[in-house]
């Protein structure tokens, strides 16, 4: 899984002073809601890269595609910001995710 080293690498380059955001986007909005259960294996981890603000937040059109936006529970919980496209992502991100 991709998105664990995103969260290693964050907390790292946070540990050693260094500034940076996540915005998750694609296919990696998809395990958000998982992660969010304190049962999930991978909790801790997106827990603290959270608790140091790290994530910006998810892109809200990938969120869509992905189905994200229908989960009642994690829109409920207010716990996934979402944000608008920037403008490197509009050039790289495939043409079914944009819209």
């Amino acid at each position: 899984m991709c998105f664990v080293h995103v969260l290693l690498n964050a907390l790292d380059m946070y540990e050693k002073g260094m500034d940076g955001k996540i915005v998750v986007e694609g296919e990696a909005t998809r395990p958000i809601p998982e992660l969010e259960g304190p049962d999930n294996l991978l909790n801790g981890l997106y827990a603290k890269t959270k608790g140091t603000d790290l994530i910006d937040g998810a892109r809200k059109a990938c969120s869509a595609k992905m189905g994200i936006g229908r989960d009642r529970k994690a829109r409920s919980s207010g716990r996934i910001r979402y944000v608008r496209a920037r403008t490197a992502c509009r050039d790289t991100c495939p043409r079914a995710m944009r819209s």
